[in-house]
């Protein structure tokens, strides 16, 4: 992530956090069977809300948690 943009993430954050306002953080990893239609995914969840979108990277030293979670990294 480059310095701007986490300059502008930190600085949203703090200020929803000065607001007390919630925010919506989608995360999506990677390998999801959903990445293909990620580019119609994505603006639904803008649509929807979504404040930040958190992107993962499945690692050998990931443990995911849950079933769905779990699938994601397969």
């Amino acid at each position: 992530m480059s310095r701007a943009v986490a300059g502008r993430l930190a600085d949203g954050l703090s200020a929803a956090g000065a607001r007390r306002e919630r925010l919506l953080v989608c995360y999506l990893t990677v390998a999801d069977p959903l990445w293909a239609g990620l580019v119609d995914f994505v603006p639904a969840l803008v649509h929807a809300g979504m404040d930040v979108l958190e992107l993962g990277l499945p690692t050998s030293s990931t443990r995911p948690h849950g079933a769905r979670v779990a699938s994601s990294f397969q």
